[in-house]
């Protein structure tokens, strides 16, 4: 999730960037390669596509809820997140860093309540522990942003105005949790 019903500056990757960059990190811009939707095949699909820059000093990975969202296995996205490592790599500086980011759970939304959110929880849970592990296997760093996506059940300004997807307040405090990872 890039920024879907919002200002594209208002969206995590942006405004991580901003943080970054006014820490005084020599960042020179910022690509986004990624689509909302995308699944982890998605992904490695447009990786293989995609007209990269260079090298990447920080790269952020957030997949797997449209996995979880269109009812694929998590077994299948295990598989799909090894395939992914051999590009994840390659987008990277020698000394660059992966950050791998939880999914959020889309179920405390306005768009959750028609369906079983305890059920998405758990769906989430397990996604997001495959996550973790894939992380921890490789060497990878993780945040977790699942906790804040919740809190969007009792705090409506987390959510854009389409009803599901995070709203610029939510991304900004995706932001500084990733932002506190490499400044730590």
């Amino acid at each position: 999730t890039i920024g879907t019903s919002i200002d594209l500056v208002d969206g995590y990757p942006n405004q991580t960037f901003q943080l970054l960059k006014g820490a005084g990190l020599k960042m020179s811009s910022l690509q986004i390669i990624a689509k909302n939707g995308w699944t982890a095949d998605d992904l490695k699909n447009g990786l293989a596509n995609a007209d990269k820059k260079s090298a990447y000093q920080i790269v952020t990975i957030l997949i797997g809820v449209n996995n979880q969202f269109n009812s694929k296995p998590v077994n299948e996205f295990k598989k799909d997140l090894d395939k992914l490592l051999i590009k994840i790599n390659n987008l990277k500086k020698k000394n660059g860093s992966v950050l791998i980011i939880s999914i959020p759970d889309w179920g405390s939304s306005p768009f959750g309540l028609g369906f079983d959110r305890n059920e998405i929880s758990n769906e989430i849970n397990t996604f997001n522990n495959s996550l973790k592990s894939f992380a921890n296997n490789n060497g990878l760093d993780y945040v977790d942003v699942t906790e804040i996506s919740r809190r969007a059940i009792n705090e409506p300004n987390l959510i854009a105005v389409d009803n599901l997807h995070p709203s610029g307040i939510m991304y900004l405090e995706w932001a500084k949790k990733i932002f506190q990872v490499w400044i730590d």
